[in-house]
């Protein structure tokens, strides 16, 4: 029999995705046992956690800092391109 796993959902944040089969993605802070709560990027079911990711402070933050590097490069981009299109259009 698998040992229960104790939590404690400290702070629920958002609900990334939910599909039919009853599985959601949610961002919260989680405790897991006896270890300080720390951002917690994971699939629920039933209200019971699945596959994650959690991250201390510092982590989280790094992670923020990749990922609005990402989306501003993503975002220049398509700036660009639209530009780029804009000028085919002249005549």
């Amino acid at each position: 029999m698998a040992k229960e796993i104790e939590f404690c959902i400290e702070q629920r944040i958002a609900v990334l995705s939910e599909n039919d089969k009853g599985y959601i993605l949610g961002l919260n802070v989680v405790s897991f046992g006896n270890n300080p709560a720390k951002l917690d990027l994971r699939r629920w079911k039933d209200g019971q956690p699945l596959k994650g990711i959690s991250l201390a402070d510092d982590e989280a933050r790094a992670l923020l800092t990749a990922l609005e590097g990402v989306f501003a490069d993503s975002a220049r981009k398509e700036t660009e391109e639209a530009g780029k299109m804009e000028g085919q259009h002249e005549d």
